[in-house]
């Protein structure tokens, strides 16, 4: 006999018992499961980053840019991103902010064109002018975006920064004024 555990009711004491027998069918079913699970752990897809390339800045009101962005999608599946999160920073100041909820699909091995709203935050872009009149400059976006597959939902971290001469983007500035 197998003993199974012991259960108690109002003071009663019951105890579950079963012969080897009865038991193997339930060893099948658990082999059969963990198997299944092993296998579907094996053959799920990895999830590779998507890469981002900057489109445009479009300044929509006094508070608000929109960021224009390519995002080219490496998986041989398509992606749903559900939300994306993230801050924008010069030098250690943050001086903006932005959620997208609008859901933008990704298709496999394929370029999305998206727009990303950016709310300014102008005490954070006036605390980095120190920093903006140095040699150069780094620019840093961080943040998380919600991805749904097939195989679920994901959340992934992403952070890049970029370095800028401030010297030659302020001539290339002033070039492109007096331009025609």
């Amino acid at each position: 006999m197998l003993e199974l555990g012991v259960v108690r009711s109002k003071g009663r004491k019951w105890h579950l018992k079963t012969d080897s027998r009865s038991a193997e069918p339930f060893k099948a079913e658990l082999a059969v499961a963990a198997a299944y699970v092993l296998w579907l752990a094996a053959c799920s897809p990895s999830i590779k980053t998507p890469d981002v390339r900057l489109r445009s800045i479009d300044q929509k009101s006094a508070d608000t840019t929109v960021v224009g962005l390519e995002i080219v999608n490496p998986n041989r599946f398509p992606l749903r991103v559900m939300s994306v999160d993230y801050d924008v920073s010069i030098g250690d100041r943050l001086c903006g902010r932005g959620r997208r909820s609008e859901g933008l699909f990704l298709d496999a091995r394929d370029t999305t064109v998206a727009d990303f709203p950016l709310v300014i935050d102008y005490a954070g872009l006036l605390s980095s002018i120190p920093a903006l009149l140095t040699d150069s400059v780094v620019f840093s976006v961080k943040g998380s975006y919600l991805v749904s597959t097939i195989v679920g939902r994901r959340r992934f971290g992403f952070g890049g920064e970029r370095k800028v001469a401030v010297k030659d983007e302020l001539q290339s500035f002033i070039n492109g004024l007096f331009e025609d």
